[in-house]
């Protein structure tokens, strides 16, 4: 550990952003594929999928890549304001991107079973956490100021929380 701050010798801002940005593109990466392009295996004659089956699956598929996307902006710019690192801070890191990259699973089970509420309140829960940790994240750099700088507006610090707050 280095005197300054706490912040952890050779994890500094940059390898957990680097590592943000690349669980961030493969989650997305993942949720993109896992959307199917309807085909026909049997004889020519046979019916095309159902409408609504294609349409809520990429309905869900979209919902779930915007969210992606405004979590990704939301540990942007939440970390545009943290000058260094703790160990505290990098595993809140790790247990949001661990939520992140359950999303998939459980977009994919809302897509099989949308009306069922267990799968609604998987889905549901997963965003929440996901939102939470970000939250968590934020407050714990700025609750003493020990990772932002010293003289940083009140101001952003409160905006940034109702920000994440409400962004989803």
């Amino acid at each position: 550990m280095s005197a300054r701050g706490g912040s952890v010798a050779g994890l500094g801002k940059t390898r957990v952003e680097g590592l943000t940005d690349g669980i961030f593109s493969a989650v997305m990466t993942i949720l993109g594929l896992s959307l199917t392009v309807p085909y026909i295996t049997g004889p020519p004659d046979q019916p095309l999928p159902d409408f609504m089956t294609v349409a809520t699956a990429v309905l869900i598929y979209s919902l779930s890549f915007v969210m992606l996307g405004i979590f990704w902006v939301g540990h942007h710019v939440g970390f545009h304001y943290i000058r260094r690192t703790d160990r505290t801070l990098i595993w809140l890191n790790n247990f949001f991107l661990l939520f992140v990259g359950l999303l998939p699973l459980t977009t994919a089970l809302l897509g099989r079973h949308d009306l069922e509420e267990v799968t609604l309140v998987v889905y549901g829960l997963n965003l929440l956490a996901v939102q939470l940790l970000l939250y968590t994240s934020f407050w714990y750099a700025t609750v003493h100021r020990h990772l932002v700088d010293a003289d940083m507006d009140e101001r952003i610090i409160r905006s940034g929380k109702r920000r994440i707050l409400l962004g989803p």
